[in-house]
C-alpha cells in the first residue's frame, strides 16, 4: 500500500496554506517535501506518479490532515431518539460548543457506541479552501481528517504532540493547545512514521472523513464503480420484477384453473349425487360412461356422454367461460354456455351438429364483456 500524507498549515492566514507531504511505500518513507501552492503540489504529484506508477492504482490513498485549530472535535452523549435522527439534529447538538451559526458549519459523526458518538465541526469557508488541494488527486481515494481523530481512543487528560501540534482531552473535547499554553514536554509524541503505522493498522479512521454529504468526493475509478454498481442493481431489479410478474401470472392461472375445476366438480355431483365426492373427475366420468355402455348400449346418450362431449369443446378452460349449467328438459338436454363472442357460440352449435347432435341456439344474452348462450338438444343426442 502506497500512502501520501499531507499536513495543511496556515502560514500567515487561513487563505495562505502550505502543505508538508510524505510518501510512504508500506512503512518505508519513499519521499517527502513541501508545497506552498496547489500548483506546486500538482507538479510534485505528477513527478511522484512518474517515479512510482503504482500511485494511480487501487492500492494507494491520499490522507489530507486539516489545520489543527480549525476543526472542533468532541464526544457527545445522545438519546435513542437523537440516534435515529442524528444526521438532522447533530448541528444543533454541537451549536452550544462551537459558538457559531450552524448554517455556516459542516458537521459529521462517527458510529454510535454506548450512547456516545464522536463528532467534528468545521466552517464551510475553511473546508472549501482545503478542497482546492484535492484537485491533483483524480484517480486516488482521498481522506480529509482532523488531526485529533487519530487520538479519539485515548481519552485521558495527558498532552499529546502530533506532527508538532499539541492536543489535550478536556470536557469530552480534543482541545488544540497553542505554543504559549503547551507544556515543555508532551506525554506522548506521534511523528509521521507512527501516524502512518496507525493508518496501516486498521481502516476505522476512514469513518472520520470530513468529505461527507455535500462534500462527498468521487474519483474517476469510484465513479465508474458506482455506475457499474447501479447498472448491476437495475439489472437485478429488472430480473426480480420479471420473476415476480411471472409468479403472479402463474398464481392467477392456477387460481383460474382451480375455479374451473371446482365448477366442473360441482356440476358432476349435481348430475351424479351418488358419487358422493370427486377424487379424479376424468376417471370417474370415464367409469360412468363405460358402465352406461355395458348396462344400456343401445340407449340414447347419457348425461355422462353429454358432459364428455361438452368438455371437449373447451380443452383449455378460461375462468368464467364455458359450461355454466346442464339440465334435462323434455324432449332433451338444455345447457348454458358462456363465451367471449357470439361467433364462439355459433361455433359450438356447428361443432355439435357436425357430431350428429340435433341442437338449437335458442337465446343469446349479453353479460358484461361476454355472451351467455342457451342451447336445447333433442333426446336422440
Amino acid at each position: 500500500m502506497q500512502r501520501l500524507i499531507l499536513q495543511l498549515r496556515e502560514a500567515c492566514s487561513s487563505d495562505n496554506l502550505v502543505a508538508d507531504w510524505w510518501l510512504f511505500d508500506d512503512q518505508q518513507l519513499a519521499s517527502q517535501g513541501c508545497a506552498t501552492s496547489v500548483t506546486q503540489m500538482t507538479e510534485a504529484w505528477h513527478s511522484l506518479n512518474e517515479a512510482h506508477p503504482a500511485l494511480g492504482a487501487s492500492a494507494s490513498e491520499v490522507v489530507l490532515l486539516a489545520p489543527a485549530h480549525r476543526v472542533h472535535m468532541r464526544q457527545l452523549s445522545i438519546s435513542k431518539v437523537q440516534r435515529r435522527h442524528l444526521h438532522k439534529v447533530l448541528p444543533y447538538l454541537l451549536e452550544p460548543f462551537v459558538g457559531q451559526n450552524v448554517d455556516d458549519m459542516h458537521c459529521i459523526s462517527g458510529p454510535v457506541t454506548d450512547a456516545k458518538v464522536w463528532c467534528c465541526a468545521v466552517a464551510h469557508e475553511h473546508l472549501q479552501a482545503w478542497q482546492c488541494w484535492l484537485a491533483p488527486f483524480t484517480e486516488t481515494d482521498v481522506y480529509l481528517l482532523a488531526l485529533p481523530s487519530v487520538l479519539q481512543g485515548s481519552s485521558t487528560d495527558a498532552v499529546f504532540e502530533l506532527l508538532g501540534a499539541a492536543f489535550q482531552y478536556q470536557q469530552e473535547q480534543w482541545c488544540w493547545l497553542p505554543a504559549t499554553l503547551s507544556p515543555t514536554q508532551a506525554a506522548t509524541v506521534l511523528d509521521i512514521h507512527k501516524l502512518n503505522a496507525h493508518f496501516a493498522q486498521s481502516q476505522s479512521w476512514q469513518r472520520n472523513n470530513l468529505l461527507q454529504g455535500r462534500y462527498l468526493r468521487l474519483t474517476k475509478r469510484t465513479a465508474a464503480q458506482r455506475s457499474w454498481k447501479w447498472a448491476a442493481i437495475l439489472s437485478i431489479l429488472a430480473v426480480s420484477a420479471y420473476s415476480l410478474n411471472s409468479y403472479v401470472t402463474t398464481q392467477a392461472l392456477n387460481q383460474q384453473a382451480g375455479n374451473v375445476e371446482d365448477a366442473a366438480n360441482q356440476a358432476f355431483l349435481q348430475l351424479v349425487p351418488e358419487e358422493g365426492r370427486v377424487v379424479n373427475l376424468p376417471r370417474q366420468m370415464q367409469a360412468r360412461l363405460q358402465q352406461r355402455e355395458v348396462n344400456s348400449p343401445d340407449q340414447d346418450s347419457s348425461a355422462y356422454q353429454v358432459l364428455a362431449m361438452l368438455g371437449a369443446l373447451a380443452p383449455v378452460p378460461v375462468e368464467g367461460m364455458g359450461l355454466q349449467s346442464l339440465s334435462w328438459q323434455s324432449p332433451g338436454y338444455r345447457f348454458e354456455w358462456r363465451a367471449q363472442s357470439r361467433s364462439d357460440l355459433e361455433r359450438i352449435q356447428q361443432t355439435l351438429q357436425a357430431q350428429g347432435a340435433q341442437i338449437e341456439l335458442q337465446q343469446t344474452v349479453r353479460q358484461d364483456q361476454a355472451y351467455l348462450g342457451v342451447f336445447q338438444a333433442q333426446e336422440e343426442w
